[in-house]
């Protein structure tokens, strides 16, 4: 099993904070006031995320590639932040594919 680690995009919002966004977890965001808080939030709302879908036997997507990543609709204006989710993939757990259409 590999730890999981997933490509966040982070960019600012015009309410003048920094949001994060997971490609592989579409709807799933989160935000801070600096680019700092903004990394940080997004590191403990991601592993708590991935641990709710655990817990309640939701498939983990395995995560996206840089190469689909930079296509996401919203990789032109953010900065990538790499994200580990502390989570360790099962043999049983297969990917969804979340590619931007």
């Amino acid at each position: 099993m590999a730890e999981i680690v997933y490509l966040g995009l982070l960019h600012p919002s015009p309410a003048g904070d920094y949001g994060v966004v997971f490609p592989d977890f579409p709807g799933f965001t989160t935000s801070g006031r600096t680019v700092a808080a903004a990394e940080r939030k997004a590191t403990r709302a991601l592993r708590a995320h991935v641990t709710e879908l655990r817990s309640s036997c939701q498939p983990i997507p395995l995560p996206t590639a840089l190469e689909k990543i930079r296509c996401h609709p919203a990789a032109s204006r953010s900065l990538l932040v790499s994200v580990s989710a502390s989570a360790r993939l099962r043999p049983d757990e297969r990917r969804r594919d979340h590619s931007p259409t």
